[in-house]
């Protein structure tokens, strides 16, 4: 295990509105996008070129898509990225170097590589600090930090609340903590905010948009996006197929009825929106 730290088409529709905010500065940002909201990270290349063009090249591929939140360490750490649904472990590329003591400490907020007792370890997996644990910039060789949370903090604080959640077995009640999708920015466009739509769940169906841009349907589409005017209100409509029910929202639109207008519980920088449309079999 890695991390051997200290005991470490029903139709419905959905309308969606949003609020304009300062441009934030250039960087390269990844928006995790999980089945209780999203968590936005600013990466760190100039500090730990390594480390952050390593965790790219898992973003770029696709990597985490349907990745658990495996161990989750109260007032500690929450860490994922390893792990399918089906809790088999992924494939992954080749180990990296050991980028540490590079100006980034694993402070509260901060993501950094887990690895195992072999330094030069890390490959997919990460974790997020929720308490500062300066300690481990040197524990047992260290552990590289190359980010921080600039967005939805409080998601990583509700994971790390989630009883009884350490190193599988998965938590009962509300099901698995997922991280359904991850995206790439080369800034936070505020201007132009974006809307991600995932489908997931055993069944099928389509995810379209009014006024007209996104269209996405499982299987050959289960993810796409579109940007929007952030003055303007966009409507969603879930259609399942023959076979299926459209059984309801995740991620940013978690408990948002049908049909109903209301304000989009947004990524607090980009002001992007990342929603699941889960669709069953009947």
């Amino acid at each position: 295990m890695k991390f051997p730290i200290p005991a470490i088409i029903f139709s419905t529709s959905l309308f969606l509105s949003a609020s304009l905010m300062p441009m934030a500065e250039a960087a390269p940002f990844v928006e995790i996008q999980t089945n209780i909201g999203t968590i936005t990270v600013e990466l760190y290349p100039d500090k730990a070129p390594i480390t952050v063009e390593n965790f790219l090249k898992y973003v770029d591929d696709k990597f985490y898509q349907n990745i658990l939140f495996h161990r989750v360490v109260k007032d500690f750490v929450v860490q994922g990225g390893g792990f399918g649904i089906d809790g088999i472990q992924k494939n992954t590329l080749e180990p990296i170097e050991l980028e540490v003591n590079k100006g980034v400490s694993n402070i509260r907020g901060t993501i950094a590589m887990a690895r195992t007792d072999v330094l030069k370890s890390a490959t997919s997996q990460f974790f997020i600090n929720t308490k500062d644990n300066v300690f481990l910039d040197t524990a047992s060789g260290g552990y590289a930090a190359f980010g921080t949370v600039v967005g939805g903090l409080e998601i990583v604080d509700a994971i790390n609340a989630t009883p009884g959640f350490q190193d599988f077995p998965i938590p009962q009640g509300d099901g698995p903590l997922i991280i359904e999708a991850a995206y790439k920015l080369e800034a936070l466009n505020t201007a132009r905010p974006e809307i991600r739509i995932t489908l997931a769940g055993d069944g099928a169906g389509i995810v379209s948009s009014s006024p007209k841009g996104l269209k996405c349907g499982t299987p050959t589409n289960s993810v796409c996006q579109t940007s929007f005017d952030p003055t303007k209100t966009i409507k969603l409509t879930a259609k399942s197929a023959s076979n299926s029910i459209f059984s309801g929202w995740r991620g940013d639109c978690k408990g948002v009825l049908p049909g109903l207008k209301v304000p989009l519980t947004k990524d607090s920088k980009a002001q992007d929106a990342n929603c699941t449309a889960v669709f069953r079999k009947k």
